[in-house]
């Protein structure tokens, strides 16, 4: 297989600043458990991911991450489920300048006492490094600007790359006016009075805001994307085993197909940072946090030497492990992630791991392409000059029978083995196989991982069995699933 590697640092800084002094109030008997501590208000947090292109976790088209939410409105908006990224803020019951203050003494153990949840709410200005309070209310920036209708000002919405796949309307420059992505796209707001303010931001830095009122001044891992999985404890580190990848094949683009390679990344991919003293009030706090995952994905293209390659319609691309499966949430231990995130070393991130993991078979990611329920690979002449690329994040593991099956539009699967005896998956690091589909021999056998796909492959069955009695077709179930209702519709 080949192996690419990807450069993926995170979140180079961070800060929290917030509007009222620097006084703390001391709690010794609270919602959790009692603990005794000292607590400071939540301001807001800022969180910078990236900057180069050869210091960034996650990747838009061209290697630049942003903070961006999943679904807005037509005015921006965020939509009522808050399809919108967070992250997870969580006490390792340390207090760093002041012992007297912690709920541990002596050395922290595996478990956090904290899972705050932080909500992305806008930007900072390309020049701002935190949040300014100068004049500062809550939901007032002088150096940013946020998300429609979370605070003012507000970013401006619209404009060039407004209905272009990945790209929504808080990209401005995302296409050039040959029509090519931007390598660096870049949000807008009116500009304030603050030295900071240019009336540009930097997408790559993300303003989050909390709903809770007050926070444990101490020592933190602060960790992306949130989970609710837990409250206390040791942290979650958890991936989806499905995601949803939109491609757009047509023009303005820079290739054959506008589309992200690596959004479910981005918004998927799980990092984790170390702040050594929160303090609160109007003091700045920094972390540098780093991924945690490997990525597995695939490069599909379909050609021949000297006429048209096939198109192909591709509805499904799938991992899959029949006798280990695949790792999808890993409790991490706190004292590990502390030593590690220090040293600046999380090594192969295994060493962050405790308990026993909960796998899958499959984890897989479905296709679309506007209205298309696939996404067409288009036949060239010999090698094409840009392939139809999906990335899915999982978490650095080994796995002796990993496959790659691939679904089209028929149902049906073409199986690919992409082990060694024992495939390590590195953190960091990308797998990416290259397959020419034409003249791939796509067999009846319906791998099916949810209920839609269930029904579907049970729908060609049927009519390949009625049109053709002497046709063998096999439906096999890689998931367990729930069926709601009694039949295809």
């Amino acid at each position: 297989m080949k192996k690419n590697k990807i450069l993926l640092a995170a979140l180079a800084s961070a800060a929290i600043v917030g509007c009222t002094d620097d006084s703390l109030v001391e709690v010794q008997n609270n919602a959790i458990d009692g603990l005794h501590g000292k607590q400071v208000e939540a301001g807001l947090l800022a969180g910078v991911r990236g900057g180069d292109e050869s210091a960034t976790r996650a990747y838009t088209a061209h290697g630049r991450f942003v903070w961006m939410p999943t679904e807005v409105t037509a005015t921006g908006a965020l939509t009522a489920n808050r399809l919108n990224q967070k992250v997870g803020f969580c006490w390792t019951g340390k207090n760093n300048a002041d012992n007297s203050y912690s709920a541990v003494q002596g050395a922290i153990g595996s478990k956090v006492y904290t899972n705050y949840e932080y909500e992305h709410v806008g930007w900072l200005d390309k020049n701002a490094k935190s949040p300014s309070g100068e004049e500062c209310y809550e939901n007032d920036l002088r150096n940013g600007a946020y998300i429609v209708d979370e605070g003012t000002p507000a970013a401006d919405f619209g404009g060039a790359g407004a209905s272009q796949a990945f790209y929504n309307g808080y990209y401005h420059n995302g296409w050039n006016a040959g029509g090519a992505i931007n390598k660096n796209p870049e949000g807008k707001y009116t500009p304030t009075t603050h030295s900071e303010s240019s009336g540009v931001l930097n997408l790559g830095s993300g303003i989050f805001r909390t709903n809770n009122a007050s926070v444990f001044e101490g020592e933190y891992l602060v960790y992306y994307p949130y989970t609710d999985a837990f409250t206390k404890g040791e942290i979650v580190a958890h991936m989806p085993v499905e995601f949803d990848v939109k491609v757009e094949a047509g023009t303005p683009n820079d290739g054959k197909y506008i589309q992200n390679p690596y959004a479910a990344s981005s918004e998927n991919a799980f990092a984790i940072g170390y702040i050594n003293h929160y303090k609160g009030g109007n003091a700045a706090s920094s972390f540098n946090a780093k991924t945690l995952n490997s990525f597995v994905g695939v490069r599909l293209g379909s050609w021949k030497t000297s006429s048209l390659g096939a198109n192909v319609n591709i509805k499904t691309v799938m991992l899959y492990s029949e006798t280990q499966g695949i790792m999808y949430t890993q409790k991490l231990d706190a004292a590990a992630c502390v030593t590690a995130l220090k040293a600046d070393n999380l090594g192969d991130g295994t060493g962050l791991f405790c308990g026993e993991p909960t796998k899958k078979n499959v984890v897989y990611a479905n296709l679309t392409d506007g209205t298309n329920p696939y996404a067409t690979v288009e036949g060239t002449v010999g090698a094409p000059a840009e392939y139809l690329t999906v990335v899915m994040p999982v978490f650095p593991q080994t796995i002796s029978d990993l496959q790659i099956i691939l679904v089209n539009e028929n149902d049906q699967t073409l199986t690919i083995n992409v082990s060694d005896a024992n495939k390590k998956l590195e953190r960091n690091e990308a797998n990416i196989e290259t397959i020419n589909l034409d003249g791939a021999e796509w067999k009846n056998e319906y791998m099916v991982v949810d209920e839609a796909s269930l029904w579907s492959a049970w729908d060609k069955v049927h009519t390949a069995g009625t049109a053709d009695l002497t046709k063998t077709n096999v439906i096999k179930m890689l998931n367990d699933i729930r069926l709601e209702k009694v039949g295809s519709t």
